[in-house]
């Protein structure tokens, strides 16, 4: 039986479309083998940050866009991904910082939407069950009660939540499904991250860069439409630009752009730009110079000082 078969997954108009891909995924080029990530994983997600951010603000890259994050003596990680190919169709194109079973103790796992390179369930159920769990919707609840976490919770837009000693602000997001994005801070403190998912470019991003003034911004990059002549479902290089250049965030990491599609029947349905992080990175150079912008592949750390 293949991992994640016996957990039951939302079939959406998306996940349909992935299905009928499956086929010809197979027929495209073996990315079974990851590449190794930067360096070997440590022993949990604490270890990977305790060691020289604790009582910082600081990130641990575990892939695509499941990061770890330390906000002072809390620890939380983001849409987490491990098990391949998400939703029949994509895949990790570097190996992951950590195996879902290595991360540990957590205070929250805070989950954008319900697709699969977001939300892992064979991975979670690998994961702390003691952790706070927080998702966008009723149905992500349930299936997460399902696997033994007993703390799960369904914050609307713009509704603000404390869960171990974490301030989570829930904010719109604007994507192909229902998804929320978060601003977290450690309660009591002025240092925030805005984690973005894999939204597209919405007018909400400037409340949240007037209301909520995040230290450290995670936005998606790579651009990808739903269909060759579809609507953009995530924010293309440039789209980030502006929205790093809204927020004012003192550091930037681009995430959602460490996938691959296999089968060009695939990649013909889902299109993205081309070099969308360089594309990023060069945009926040010439256009926000005193902003830290910075690719973090699988296993690297990041320190916001």
């Amino acid at each position: 039986m293949p991992l994640g078969s016996q957990y039951p997954q939302p079939l959406g108009r998306r996940a349909l479309l992935a299905g009928g891909l499956s086929l010809a995924a197979c027929a495209g080029p073996n990315h079974a083998e990851r590449v190794a990530p930067v360096e070997p994983h440590p022993p949990s997600a604490r270890a990977a940050l305790e060691a020289r951010s604790f009582g910082q603000l600081a990130l641990y890259q575990v892939g695509h866009s499941t990061h770890v994050l330390g906000l002072g003596s809390r620890l939380l990680i983001t849409d987490p991904w491990f098990s391949d190919p998400a939703d029949y169709v994509y895949r990790h194109q570097f190996g992951v910082g950590l195996e879902p079973h290595q991360v540990g103790a957590l205070d929250v796992i805070a989950i954008t939407h319900d697709h699969g390179d977001h939300f892992d369930l064979p991975a979670l159920d690998q994961m702390d069950k003691s952790a706070v769990v927080v998702v966008a919707s009723d149905s992500m609840k349930s299936a997460v009660k399902r696997l033994g976490f007993r703390e799960v919770e369904v914050p609307r837009p713009w509704e603000r939540i404390e869960a171990r000693g974490l301030s989570i602000t829930a904010t719109p997001a604007l994507h192909y499904g229902y998804e929320i994005n978060y601003v977290f801070s450690e309660v009591g403190s002025s240092a925030r991250v805005f984690f973005g998912g894999d939204t597209a470019w919405h007018d909400g991003i400037q409340r949240v860069a007037d209301e909520l003034r995040p230290t450290l911004a995670l936005l998606p990059v790579d651009g990808t439409h739903f269909g060759p002549r579809g609507r953009a479902v995530v924010m293309n290089p440039e789209e980030a630009v502006r929205a790093a250049r809204v927020l004012k965030a003192k550091a930037v990491i681009p995430t959602h752009c460490q996938d691959v599609v296999p089968s060009s029947l695939g990649r013909w349905l889902f299109p993205r730009p081309a070099g969308s992080v360089g594309r990023f990175l060069a945009g926040c150079r010439r256009e926000l110079p005193d902003c830290d912008a910075r690719f973090l592949a699988p296993g690297e750390r990041f320190l916001v000082t």
